[in-house]
């Protein structure tokens, strides 16, 4: 049926956060802390800044601790247009540790 190739449904596209700017490691800051640290430390390659508008974003982290670093890549990606923004994690940091 040619009519299921004429629009495709679910599209994968690649993008990658880059950090441009160094920021103090995060353990034993306090939650308001992190988050001013890592704010404005993330950036989208500029031949990628258009691939996040109108689109479902999929975040993926190795570990999540207090998720200030996932909540500035959501920020930075929905500042491009992302519409909505899920984040999946392998892991994470227990809450009376961080």
């Amino acid at each position: 049926n040619p009519s299921l190739n004429t629009n495709p449904v679910n599209k994968l596209t690649l993008a990658y956060l880059q950090q441009v700017k160094d920021y103090p490691a995060q353990k034993g800051l306090s939650l308001q802390k992190r988050r001013s640290n890592v704010r404005g430390a993330f950036a989208i390659d500029g031949h990628q800044v258009n691939v996040f508008k109108n689109k479902s974003v999929l975040i993926i982290d190795d570990v999540m601790t207090s998720g200030s670093t996932l909540n500035e890549a959501g920020r930075v990606m929905r500042s491009l247009g992302a519409v909505r923004i899920s984040v999946a994690a392998v892991g994470r940091t227990p809450k009376k540790l961080h």
